[in-house]
Order: C-alpha cells, then structure tokens, then sequence
C-alpha cells in the first residue's frame, strides 16, 4: 500500500504541468526553463489532493520584488485548500532571474 501512494505522489508530482508563462516584465536574460523548474521544485499537491484521477489547473499570477522576491501571489481556483497552499508555497519562491514585474503562470496537476 505504501508503495502505491509513493507512486501515486511521485507521479502526481511529475505530471505538474507548466502550459504557459506571461509575464508583464522582462526577463534578465532567456531562463524561461530554469524558472519553470525552480517553480515545479517548490509547488505540490496538499497530501489530501493526491488521490488518483484528481485533476486540476490553476493559473497563478504574482508579482515580483526587484530582489526576485514573490511579493503578491493569487492563485486562481475554487479550492480553498489547493488555493491557500499555492499561495503559501510561492510567498517561498525567489526568482532573481527574473525582473520586478506582474507575471502569470499555469500549473497542471494530475494524479495518476
């Protein structure tokens, strides 16, 4: 049983998906995969919405500091729980590869 729930999170986890990203700034310089990557790194499910089949897409708008720090974060879902728990996990985030500015991201989670 135990095996199957670390697969069911791992795949969950590796399905996060990354559709687009806008943004109102300029990035420093063309690292559009490094940040999605240091996205993908710090943003998961909540334990309670990796069951399998669970499907959702959020997109998440935030601002950037001119350090890279996430100063405003809405995460756009009905989910209370999924949308408090995105939020949290941005406020974390620091992309100094990117300049102070307004940007949009779409995150993709499936279960499996």
């Amino acid at each position: 049983m135990k095996t199957k729930f670390k697969t069911i999170a791992l795949t969950a986890i590796l399905n996060l998906g990354f559709l687009w990203v806008s943004t109102a700034g300029t990035p420093k310089s063309d690292n559009s995969c490094a940040v999605r990557q240091k996205i993908q790194h710090a943003v998961s499910l909540p334990g309670e919405l990796k069951n399998p089949g669970y499907s959702q897409k959020v997109k998440v708008s935030f601002v950037l500091d001119v350090n890279g720090k996430v100063k405003e974060v809405a995460a756009n879902t009905k989910n209370p729980m999924l949308k408090q728990t995105l939020e949290n996990q941005f406020k974390q985030i620091v992309l100094s590869e990117l300049q102070a500015g307004t940007y949009n991201v779409e995150l993709n989670f499936n279960v499996y």
